[in-house]
């Protein structure tokens, strides 16, 4: 496969840093999808990159490509997240039913409808955190590449979170709040019930939920 062609898409707040960053490290700066690393210490050369990007968040969901990473999020803490990046409320409810509706539609779109990618992966934002080596290994099989789970491993212990915002200037996308977990717990407990129960059933059967809203 060409490095030309591929693109990276997924819903805002999908975690692409993580992903992206991670994947660079193990392909030793030759990412076809972004540069971060090779130019992390020059913020002028850095911005010429991203500019450069090979991909999408898709929001107007009016892109197409041939080759595609896809990448999604549990909506729960996608929406969140999102809020946060945003700095609105996280009981904005007017904010929370827009994400929402990007989210389904989005899913609708790349995972169940479309019929234009030649090749496509899928990957899961909460897969990747369950079980980093065995989801990472779908990408790199995806690319073409050998699956070394040693370099897997040492690529992501690589670029921890503190790692990922020295390279990445915008101080929003990683948020280091002293209290961000508790905000996000009670986003779960005031409004994640209400999310998923607002899903169709298959958008809920290929996401991993927080069990206290399952319950």
């Amino acid at each position: 496969m060409s490095d030309s062609n591929i693109y990276y898409v997924g819903v805002s707040r999908s975690g692409s840093h993580w992903l992206r960053i991670v994947l660079e490290e193990y392909m030793q700066g030759k990412s076809p999808v972004s540069n971060f690393i090779a130019c992390k210490d020059d913020i002028n050369v850095l911005m010429s990159h991203l500019n450069d990007f090979k991909g999408t968040h898709d929001m107007a969901l009016d892109f197409v490509a041939d080759n595609v990473i896809y990448l999604y999020r549990n909506p729960i803490d996608c929406i969140f997240s999102n809020l946060k990046y945003d700095q609105t409320t996280i009981d904005n409810k007017e904010s929370i039913e827009n994400y929402l509706n990007i989210w389904i539609k989005h899913i609708q779109k790349w995972v169940f409808d479309e019929k234009f990618t030649k090749r496509k992966v899928i990957l899961s934002y909460e897969n990747l955190k369950k079980d980093f080596v065995k989801e990472f290994s779908k990408l790199l099989v995806y690319l073409n590449l050998e699956v070394d789970e040693k370099r897997i491993i040492s690529a992501k212990e690589t670029y921890t979170k503190n790692k990922i915002r020295e390279i990445v200037h915008d101080k929003k996308v990683i948020n280091n709040e002293s209290d961000y977990e508790l905000q996000r717990d009670r986003f779960v407990d005031l409004f994640g019930k209400y999310i998923y129960d607002k899903l169709p059933l298959t958008h809920k059967h290929i996401c991993i939920f927080p069990e206290k809203i399952l319950i």
